[in-house]
């Protein structure tokens, strides 16, 4: 099997992570890339959790 490339994305409430990593062929992890950008998805939500952001559907 030849090296590969692979990307992890985790889209929490306050932040979006997308993590980059090069798998060797001896299946080795190697981190190429982190990037980790604010969110704040909290602030769109109502108390009852439901989207109050201006073009959703509710």
């Amino acid at each position: 099997m030849k090296e590969r490339q692979v990307a992890v994305v985790d889209i929490g409430s306050n932040t979006v992570r997308l993590v980059i990593y090069r798998i060797t062929e001896l299946n080795d992890f190697h981190e190429l890339q982190n990037v980790k950008l604010p969110a704040q998805l909290y602030q769109y939500l109502e108390a009852d959790a439901i989207s109050v952001r201006p073009g959703s559907s509710n």
